[in-house]
This record gives structure tokens, sequence and C-alpha cells, in this order.
């Protein structure tokens, strides 16, 4: 990264940390993933879900 105010020296330090995901990348995938989620609570709230019942389902589904 370029330009970044972010000093991550005492994380790879102490926790050997050595980030190699671009941030791209990183960002596509959580774009991935939540349209995923959303696509799962659009489809729940369709069936009639409450909000409760379908954060339950969700929560179930990814066991």
């Amino acid at each position: 990264m370029p330009d970044t105010q972010a000093d991550a020296t005492d994380l790879v330090e102490r926790q050997e940390y050595k980030p190699d995901a671009l941030v791209e990348d990183g960002i596509a995938r959580f774009l991935g993933w939540y349209r995923g989620i959303r696509a799962f609570d659009v489809a729940g709230l369709r069936a009639g879900w409450s909000p409760q019942m379908n954060a339950e389902r969700r929560n179930q589904a990814r066991k």
C-alpha cells in the first residue's frame, strides 16, 4: 500500500503477521459475502420470516 497512516509494525513484530492480500481482492471477497447474506435475507423476508427468524436461519446455514 503506497499511502497509509496505519502502523502495523507492532502487529508484524509480535504476531509475525504479514498481510499478502491486495485491498482490491479483500473488497471483492467482502462484497461477495455481503451480497450472499443480503440475498439470503431478502429470500427469507419474501418467505414471510421475521428479521429474528432470518438471523437464526442464517446462523444455522453457516454451520
